[in-house]
């Protein structure tokens, strides 16, 4: 049987209302992603959800430390040399651009001084991220781990454990040429003159050789 005029009524209704539905979550997806270009672009802000931890580009995760830390000590992983350690502050703190600039170029001129020294093991404070919320700034972590994980550094601490959902994390992060032995512990002091960070500690074990360790702690 043919559809009465209030059927025909009620279906050309509900595709136009389905059809505008359909319309209006599309350009709240298109501007949403176009948002989301043009801060990561311009600002290096990025989306990163309202988990607990946040996501990191795939080859600076690959880079982190992996939970349990290394099955079986290296053999003689520093026999017969002296070993050389780097402590450094960075002093890039997202919320004090204007007295501590230039971050960029400074984490490169030191990105080059580690790799034609070889230390190591590189200790950096103040090497933050920051989250607002759903958003976070990770970038200058990522490219520095980026580019020294080519050149060696292949055990680094993961610093998310310490990023607030509203603030800056510890800003510590320690990589090394030795393997991590255990997986790395964060430690943040209760109470600091600086609200906006998250300070504290962070301890590593790291393996010398087949039983030697050394324990450093970089705060």
């Amino acid at each position: 049987p043919r559809p009465t005029r209030l059927e025909m009524n009620v279906l050309v209704g509900g595709a136009s209302w389905f059809t505008s539905m359909a319309n209006t979550h599309l350009n709240k997806i298109v501007v949403l992603g176009l948002v989301n270009a043009l801060l990561a672009r311009y600002f290096e802000i990025r989306y990163v959800g309202f988990g607990k931890t946040i996501e990191l580009n795939p080859e600076v995760s690959a880079a982190l430390e992996i939970e349990g830390g290394v099955k079986e000590r290296p053999q003689g992983a520093t026999e017969g040399r002296k070993l050389s350690i780097l402590s450094h502050n960075v002093w890039c703190h997202y919320g004090q651009q204007w007295y501590a600039p230039s971050a960029r170029k400074r984490l490169t001129c030191l990105q080059q001084e580690i790799i034609d020294r070889q230390y190591d093991v590189v200790m950096l404070q103040e090497l933050f991220m920051l989250r607002c919320g759903p958003f976070a700034i990770t970038s200058n972590f990522e490219n520095l781990v980026l580019a020294l994980q080519r050149h060696g550094y292949h055990s680094i601490t993961d610093p998310r454990s310490s990023l607030p959902f509203f603030g800056q994390n510890s800003g510590l992060v320690i990589l090394s040429r030795l393997p991590l032995l255990n997986q790395s512990t964060q430690h943040l002091f209760k109470s600091t003159s600086e609200k906006v960070c998250n300070k504290g500690f962070v301890h590593a074990q790291l393996s010398l050789g087949p039983s030697s360790e050394l324990h450093i702690v970089n705060t």
